[in-house]
């Protein structure tokens, strides 16, 4: 009886190594199946830019991008030939992507999720270079398909380089000041224009009138836009836009006006 067992559970044990060396087959099989087909499709996802959506790059040129850099079509490249870390890489060469996701999924169709960089400001230099940066300081060009809704800073600018943060350079001066914006929606709305001076003051247009507000240095912005929006809420509505040619900020403690 035991030696009748044992023999059934060296049989069990035989079925159960046949079994799997069969599965391992039928996997290699078909893995060797799958990495010989080819793609199906080539889908592009963009993520809009902010609440109100908009796009600086396009699908089209995404897969312009794709094709200038692979010999071969993506639609219907053997698999093998797909490298997902290459297409990754050139995407985000391009300066108005921040993120590339590539994957395949299970019909064989190839997936590009882009995430535009979001410019927060936008740059008319000494030399009229006209461009955005983004919150890392990195320079996007302007784009064809829409206007980003953001702060232009003017004036006197020099020319970018990619080291200008940290550095005596007014380009830093305003990136500092729209990082703060962007992060103050009841100030950022009131502000359209940057403007740099020769003194390297730092003068604000707002979105409505004729006002100019002299912020100076971006030292103690915080102070200095509690004042204005105290300002704004005890000062304006006796006296009224106006009557002021400009709001002076720069002094401790004290907003100074001058009428026109």
């Amino acid at each position: 009886m035991k030696g009748l067992n044992k023999i059934n559970e060296q049989l069990r044990k035989t079925y159960w190594m046949l079994g799997a060396g069969f599965m391992l087959v039928v996997a290699m099989a078909a893995a060797r199946f799958k990495g010989h087909s080819r793609t199906t499709e080539l889908v592009v996802e963009i993520q809009a830019l902010g609440e109100k959506g908009g796009f600086l790059i396009m699908e089209r040129d995404v897969k312009r991008v794709i094709q200038n850099s692979f010999v071969e079509e993506i639609d219907g490249m053997d698999l093998n030939q797909v490298r997902l870390d290459r297409m990754e890489r050139v995407l985000e060469e391009d300066p108005f992507v921040k993120n590339a996701e590539v994957w395949i999924d299970a019909d064989n169709k190839v997936h590009i999720k882009i995430k535009q960089r979001q410019p927060i400001l936008r740059i008319i230099d000494n030399n009229g270079m006209n461009y955005y940066l983004d919150a890392e300081g990195i320079k996007i060009p302007t784009s064809k398909y829409a206007t980003a809704r953001v702060p232009v800073a003017t004036g006197y600018l020099p020319a970018y380089y990619k080291e200008f943060q940290g550095s005596n350079n007014p380009l830093h001066d305003v990136l500092l000041l729209a990082k703060f914006l962007k992060k103050n929606k009841v100030i950022d709305a009131l502000v359209s224009q940057i403007s740099v001076h020769k003194s390297g003051d730092l003068v604000l247009s707002p979105e409505f009138g004729k006002t100019s507000i002299i912020l100076g240095t971006t030292d103690q912005m915080v102070k200095k836009f509690e004042k204005l929006l105290i300002f704004y809420k005890e000062g304006m509505p006796r006296e009224g836009w106006r009557k002021y040619q400009t709001i002076n900020l720069k002094f401790t403690n004290q907003v100074v006006c001058k009428r026109w």
